[in-house]
């Protein structure tokens, strides 16, 4: 079980106590293909004399990349998946389970997405590492 306690300003009138949301999330394993593609990112590393201990090269990622709260203090949880990374959960400010959402795009976390309104703002790269901005409609 995951728990996670979402902080930071809260609006007028809120409660001050941030929430807490507690999730049965999995770790995400990580796959034969994206460690062999760690380990050789390490290849300069390793022909220069640097030692890898390839044990401390996780088998999984957690399941909870980050959140972040948008104007309505509802708290956004982006999600780890089998590499896609698209899956958000949106919850109301007091915690409470609102939705489950698929991007079309992988957004980067950073620089963090923004909310206002039904609009979700954030940066994809392209193929060629051009950073993109998206605007997403968001039905909530």
């Amino acid at each position: 079980m995951v728990q996670y306690r979402c902080g930071g300003p809260r609006s007028p009138g809120r409660q001050s106590q941030s929430p807490v949301i507690a999730r049965r999330l999995e770790p995400v394993p990580v796959t034969d293909r994206a460690r062999e593609a760690a380990i050789e990112a390490l290849a300069r590393f390793r022909r220069v004399g640097g030692r890898i201990d390839l044990s401390r090269i996780p088998r999984a990622r957690p399941a909870l990349q980050g959140f972040f709260l948008d104007e309505a203090d509802r708290i956004w949880t982006l999600l780890t998946t089998d590499g896609t990374d698209r899956v958000m959960e949106i919850h109301d400010a007091d915690g409470a389970f609102l939705r489950r959402i698929t991007l079309p795009v992988v957004l980067r976390s950073s620089p963090q997405p923004i909310v206002r309104g039904n609009l979700l703002y954030g940066v994809e790269f392209d193929e060629l590492d051009v950073p993109y901005v998206v605007v997403l409609r968001i039905d909530l």
